[in-house]
C-alpha cells in the first residue's frame, strides 16, 4: 500500500498495486484523484499499518489457520494415514486373490478316501520303502502354506487400514485443536 497526497487538500489516500493508473474520489474534498501507473507508484511512500490495526489482522491471520506444530503433526499424520491406506489396500487385494482351495477336513477326507481305494498290500510297501529311505515330512502341505500366506495379507491389511484410520482421526483432530489454539489466542 502507498500513500499518494490529493492535489486538491493534501489528504493522503492509501492505493494498492492494483489501483495504479485508475481514478479515485478523495474522501476528504470529493476531488478525483489519478492514480500513477505502478512505476511511478512504486516510488511513493508506502503506508504504514497502525497498531490497533495490524494486531486486528494478525488476529483475523491466526483465526483462519493452524497453529505450526499443529500444521506438522496434521501433515506427518496425513502422510501416515496415506502411507497405512496404500498398505491396507494392496495387502486387502493380495488377501482377495489368493485362493485357499483346500482344508485340512478335505485333505484328511482326500487321504481316507485315497486309503480305501488301495489294496492292503500295496500299502504294506509303500511302508516299508518309506522306513528303508527314511522319507520325513519336514514341509508342511501346499494347502498350509497358502493358507498361512492368506492369513499374514490379511492381518497386513487390517493393520495397514488400522493405522490409516487411525492417522487419519489423529491428523483431524490436530486440524482442530490447532484452529482452536490459534482462535483463542
Amino acid at each position: 500500500m502507498y500513500l499518494l497526497p490529493c492535489p486538491n487538500c493534501q489528504t493522503e489516500l492509501t492505493v494498492s498495486n492494483a489501483q495504479a493508473g485508475d481514478q479515485l474520489p478523495c474522501p476528504s474534498c470529493g476531488e478525483m484523484v489519478a492514480v500513477p501507473k505502478l512505476g511511478q507508484l512504486k516510488q511513493l511512500p508506502t503506508a504504514e499499518p497502525t497498531p490497533d490495526a495490524s494486531t486486528g489482522q494478525a488476529r483475523a491471520a491466526k483465526a483462519r489457520g493452524m497453529s505450526t506444530g499443529a500444521t506438522i503433526l496434521f501433515s506427518v499424520m496425513g502422510l501416515i494415514a496415506v502411507i497405512g491406506l496404500v498398505i491396507g489396500g494392496y495387502s486387502g487385494i493380495r488377501w482377495s486373490m489368493l485362493e485357499t482351495p483346500q482344508t485340512s477336513e478335505d485333505h484328511i477326507a482326500s487321504v481316507r478316501q485315497a486309503v480305501t481305494e488301495v489294496e492292503p498290500a500295496m500299502m504294506v510297501r509303500e511302508f516299508e520303502d518309506m522306513e528303508k529311505l527314511s522319507i520325513d515330512l519336514t514341509a508342511p502341505y501346499g494347502y498350509k502354506r497358502d493358507a498361512r500366506e492368506k492369513a499374514q495379507w490379511g492381518w497386513s491389511a487390517v493393520v495397514g487400514g488400522g493405522i490409516g484410520v487411525l492417522a487419519i482421526v489423529v491428523a483431524a483432530a490436530a486440524a482442530t485443536l490447532g484452529r482452536e489454539d490459534k482462535q483463542v489466542g
